[in-house]
């Protein structure tokens, strides 16, 4: 560590923590060492060492258990907008081994004048209405309300989703999985549903996506909402000229 060039030192051993922790020398809930350990071994105040925990805090590679010190957190889910996959596509691409999905809701609606605008159909058309919590590693990960265009998909009932991969029988059985998808991302507040289905506190901060399905032939065939805890998901996009 260089105290006599910038960036700050806090900064460069936060970096240095974050360099071991992503080579996985520091695993996850691994405790790091306390702000009296750093300042002895980097050399510097306890304060700059408070800071350089701090900031490895607010950037979510490390979390704070009461007096039991400072600990490594569970590496993010990375979700981009680049390739359209499915939910447990993302999960697994992540690293992801164990992943279960529990169905909520699985019912047969007619579309209200809101369902007709997302799925661009008429008012009382037929659609289904799909809610599944996924889970990675025994986790709550982010809970998924998905509307599917019944013009396209009958009879979907009969399948079990717990256990099927919605766009694999959307490709097999029905010629009509998402080609497209336009979707877009805001903070939220769990409210007191989703906080206990993600087992968090109400009020907790997390991400919500938006987004509509396009088959082959620009029909909308599912719009989808997923609520997704802000500790466990990072978004990734590419930008080219």
């Amino acid at each position: 560590m260089n105290q006599n060039v910038l960036p700050p030192m806090y900064l460069q051993v936060k970096s240095f923590f974050i360099e071991k922790i992503e080579n996985n020398v520091y695993k996850e809930q691994e405790k790091l060492p306390s702000e009296r350990e750093l300042s002895e071994k980097f050399q510097i105040s306890r304060m700059t060492a408070r800071n350089a925990i701090t900031e490895l805090v607010n950037e979510g590679y490390a979390y704070r258990d009461g007096v039991r010190g400072t600990f490594v957190a569970n590496k993010k889910v990375k979700r981009n907008f680049i390739t359209l996959d499915g939910f447990s596509g993302y999960l697994k691409q992540s690293g992801v081994v164990d992943v279960k999905t529990k169905v909520l809701e699985f019912s047969y609606i007619e579309a209200d004048s809101w369902l007709s605008s997302k799925l661009n159909v008429p008012i009382g058309s037929g659609c289904y209405k799909l809610v599944r919590v996924r889970i990675g590693n025994d986790q709550p990960m982010a809970v998924e309300h998905t509307f599917i265009n019944g013009a396209f998909t009958e009879g979907l009932l009969k399948y079990d989703f717990s256990k099927e991969s919605l766009y694999n029988i959307l490709d097999t059985k029905y010629s009509c999985m998402p080609k497209k998808s336009v979707n877009t991302l805001e903070m939220c507040y769990f409210n007191s549903y989703n906080a206990n289905l993600l087992e968090v506190k109400k009020g907790t901060p997390g991400f919500i996506t938006k987004g509509k399905g396009y088959d082959e032939f620009n029909n909308v065939i599912e719009y989808v909402e997923i609520y997704n805890r802000g500790d466990l998901f990072k978004f990734t996009y590419e930008l080219r000229r």
